[in-house]
């Protein structure tokens, strides 16, 4: 049995035509598929991130913007939601894939 088509993601917007939706225009909306008290989470740790970047982020002279490289692995809270959250599960299925991989581009 084919692993990908076996796993079951419990998220109604996950339904037919969205696998085919990526892999026509490489994006497909998943609307409300990260549930509130994540997106509450993530909050809380932007707020941490602006407060103490780390010396690789960029921001721009307006301060309205930050880049900071490697989120995932110098924040607990973002980790935490890569690792905990749906979110690779959903990844993994829009993609067709049994195994999703971070990968972090080098930052000019």
């Amino acid at each position: 049995m084919d692993d990908v088509k076996a796993r079951q993601l419990d998220y109604a917007g996950l339904g037919p035509g969205v696998a085919e939706t990526f892999a026509e225009n490489g994006v497909a909306c998943l609307r409300g598929l990260v549930d509130p008290a994540w997106v509450e989470h993530l909050r809380e740790w932007v707020d941490i991130v602006i407060a103490a970047p780390t010396p690789r982020s960029k921001v721009n002279s307006n301060h309205t913007y930050i880049v900071e490289p490697h989120l995932w692995r110098n924040f607990a809270g973002f980790r935490r939601f890569a690792f905990e959250s749906r979110i690779a599960e959903a990844a993994g299925a829009v993609m067709g894939s049994r195994q999703v991989r971070m990968y972090n581009a080098p930052c000019s």
